[in-house]
Order: structure tokens, then sequence, then C-alpha cells
């Protein structure tokens, strides 16, 4: 039998110390969600670092809140080189490694549904997705080349057309994960702020924005470069075996320790 879920009773509540002019957010009276979309293939300690301040800034602003942020990784229905290496099921194995000893005094961490099991739903489809399966609506969180990517609608960007971004937008709480850096190509806190202020005045849209400066050299690292690392360790190592790779890992984590 499928298991119900209890879905609170929903409040709407304001908070006018966020940026974007006053906007209702649904909570539960004791909750806020934040939720982390991404492949993470494979997820690693620069995943971790952005979820735990994007959930530490959070917590800041609303003290007295428990704090969850749910990490949402794509389905296998959604094909490139990484998630093939690292299908769902092993993916969402390693983040609940990762995360399994990162919760903090009213900070949770955990693996959502598999909401994109057969679909790839788009950030607004996860967005109305969760809040479906929890009766919170989520705050989201994004990289800094995310959002601006999103605020572009020319070709160059996400080429969102008024509807759409509104659909993105509208009512909604975005925590940025950005860098003090003006020259940072992910984008500069600075520059989020301006571009995000700037669309929501000249299109009319209630949206909030929280900002909090990332490590770049922490965060520089991707999960492609990973995968092309563990490529060119397999390549060059191919005259050994499966067991004695093993044991040249152990004897490098040996080495470090």
């Amino acid at each position: 039998t499928k298991k119900k879920l209890k879905i609170k009773k929903k409040r709407r509540r304001r908070n006018k110390s966020l940026k974007g002019g006053a906007v209702t957010q649904v909570t539960d009276d004791d909750k806020i969600l934040l939720i982390a979309g991404g492949s993470y293939a494979p997820p690693h300690i620069g995943h971790l670092n952005v979820w735990k301040l994007a959930a530490t800034e959070v917590k800041k602003n609303f003290p007295d809140k428990n704090i969850e942020l749910m990490i949402i990784p794509v389905g296998d229905y959604y094909q490139k080189k990484s998630t093939k290496i690292f299908p769902y099921g092993i993916r969402v194995k390693l983040i609940n490694k990762l995360i399994e000893s990162s919760n903090e005094q009213g900070i949770t961490y955990s693996v959502g549904p598999n909401i994109n099991e057969h679909k790839q739903l788009d950030t607004i489809g996860e967005i109305n997705e969760i809040e479906r399966l929890t009766g919170i609506k989520p705050f989201v969180v994004f990289g800094s080349d995310n959002l601006l990517g999103a605020l572009d609608q020319s070709s160059s960007g996400w080429n969102l057309d008024d509807k759409e971004l509104r659909l993105l937008l509208e009512n909604n709480t975005f925590v940025i994960l950005c860098s003090d850096d003006a020259n940072d190509p992910r984008g500069s806190c600075e520059n989020v702020r301006r571009e995000f202020d700037k669309k929501i005045k000249e299109k009319g849209i209630s949206s909030r924005l929280f900002t909090c400066t990332r490590d770049v050299k922490e965060s520089s690292i991707s999960s492609s470069d990973i995968i092309g690392c563990i490529e060119r360790l397999n390549h060059n190592l191919s005259y050994l075996s499966a067991v004695e790779k093993i044991e040249i890992f152990n004897m490098i984590d040996s080495l470090q320790q």
C-alpha cells in the first residue's frame, strides 16, 4: 500500500527583511524548506559546502525556524555522460553518505523524492511538485550563473518569455550562491542583486532574494572535473587490475592522513 503524505496546514506569512518587496511566502509553522536541484554526478564536498552556506544564511534570517535543505537530483531520464556513469540510485547513496553527519542545530539535510523519475522537470515544475507533496512552498537554491541565465531573456541566456519568467520568479524566494569578486565569470553578488532588482522592477514581479558569498576556490571544481580526473587516472593505470587500483587509492589516502 502507498503511504499517504500528511500535508500540514499551510499558513501565510510576510517577512520584510528580504529584498524585492512584500511577498506572501507559504511555510508551515516551524519549518522553512529549501530545495537544491542538480545532477550531482557525482556529489562532492563542494556541493556540501554550498548547501551548508545556503541553509546557514536562511537560518540567520529566520533563527526561530527549523531549516531543511532538500536535495533534488535529476533522474536517470536526464541522460548525459555523468548520469550514465553515476545513475540515480548511486547518486542518492553518495549524497546520503555526504550529508550523514552534517545536520546542525535547527538545520537538517535530506534527499527529496524522485520527482524526476519519468520526466525531467524544470525549476518551476520542481517547486510546484515539492509544494504539492509537502504543503510547503520551498525556497530555491541557485548558483549565481543560473539566476543570471534566467534573468537574461535573450538567446545567450535561458531565453524565457515574460510568462515563463513570471512563473519562475513570482512569489518565490531564491537563495543565490555568488562571490565578492566582480570578475567572477559565474556572477558576483553585486551583479546578481543589481540584475535581479532591475528585472523585477521592470516586469512588476514580486520576488525575493538572499545572496550568500561562496568560497570561489572551494566551489571551483565541478563534477565534470572529477569525472575527467577519474578517467585520466584510470587510463594511466590501465595496466593494473581493479583490485590493484583500489590499493593505489588506499595508499594515497593513508599518506594524506
